[in-house]
């Protein structure tokens, strides 16, 4: 997560699929690769992992208005 912040998008993307690969409901690392994607103009990619994510959290989930307005933001 940390090479995101490092501008790393591309190398944040590797890791994190590779990461979602193994453990595809770690939300937060599918949150993070939505915004790489987002990062590198993919907006297709960022949309993707927002839906993903909403599609797999819990519809009492405190974190579904970040991520919808994540999605909203990319579409």
């Amino acid at each position: 997560l940390s090479t995101l912040h490092t501008n790393d998008a591309p190398g944040a993307i590797t890791r994190l699929r590779a990461a979602l690969d193994v453990a595809p409901d770690l939300h937060l690392a599918r949150f993070t690769l939505a915004r790489a994607y987002g990062r590198t103009g993919d907006r297709v990619g960022a949309a993707r992992e927002a839906a993903e994510l909403l599609r797999r959290l819990p519809p009492t989930a405190p974190q579904r208005p970040e991520v919808q307005r994540l999605l909203d933001a990319v579409r």
